[in-house]
């Protein structure tokens, strides 16, 4: 007799949600990864742009002007990129939650296979005794 998981659909299923949820998580923690190295570069773009224009001689009013408005652009952006890293940050700690969740889910189904198998093999060493047993008694009531 071979072990038989009602169940075992229903595991398979938990198990491709977690795996589709430790996708997501990861696509989310890729995005924060590659916004806050953006940052950086913007950042660092803003300071190689800042010396360059302060290094020179004489800076006109006009490149002044330009610099300025330049270096508000590049603040801005990266005052929006850091509020999309926040909300990313809510997104992340979600799927971290629904991750979590679905691991807890998958384990409830796993035990429960597990429980069922121990039963099994247990019912199994029952019938396999009680065969032993009959035959046993055969043999005395035949000698």
């Amino acid at each position: 007799m071979r072990f038989v998981f009602n169940l075992q659909r229903i595991l398979e299923l938990k198990k491709q949600i977690e795996e589709q949820q430790k996708v997501e998580l990861s696509r989310l923690l890729k995005a924060r990864s590659e916004m806050e190295k953006n940052i950086e570069e913007l950042k660092d773009k803003l300071m190689n742009t800042g010396k360059l224009i302060f290094s020179g001689s004489e800076i006109s009013s006009l490149d002044l002007i330009l610099y300025n408005d330049y270096r508000e652009h590049i603040l801005q952006e990266i005052e929006r990129k850091e509020k999309l890293i926040e909300s990313l940050d809510q997104e992340i700690e979600k799927k971290r939650e629904e991750v979590l969740e679905a691991i807890k889910e998958r384990k409830k189904i796993e035990k429960l296979k597990e429980n069922a198998y121990k039963k099994f093999l247990e019912e199994e060493k029952r019938i396999e005794q009680r065969e032993l047993d009959e035959h046993s008694i055969y043999k005395k009531e035949n000698f």
